[in-house]
């Protein structure tokens, strides 16, 4: 069984839709930098350790629906296979928005 440790959750990225606009040209954006994401936790970690102390993820639980920023240069890309699903690691200060997808 896997424990995820620290300031994390476990995130199963929504797969956004291609926009195709007027005459057949796809909307991507291909901007460096940071893009707002969609996903649903699926694990959480144990939360931040201070001075001995561990303050742990109360403001999230599984399956609450977020927005994340995701930075191009971020050491974080790789895919985990977590009960099937394909995940990214987010560190909760990168959760932007709680609620409905």
């Amino acid at each position: 069984m896997m424990k995820l440790i620290g300031n994390y959750v476990l995130v199963e990225p929504i797969k956004e839709k291609v926009k195709q606009g007027p005459g057949g040209i796809i909307d991507k954006d291909n901007s460096k930098g940071s893009k707002l994401k969609k996903g649903t936790i699926v694990a959480i970690g144990t939360g931040q350790s201070i001075d001995g102390y561990i303050y742990p993820i109360t403001e999230f639980k599984v399956g609450d629906a977020i927005q994340f920023i995701e930075y191009s240069y971020d050491i974080k890309d790789e895919v985990i296979i977590y009960k099937n699903k394909k995940c990214k690691l987010v560190d909760v200060y990168e959760i932007i928005l709680k609620g409905k997808e």
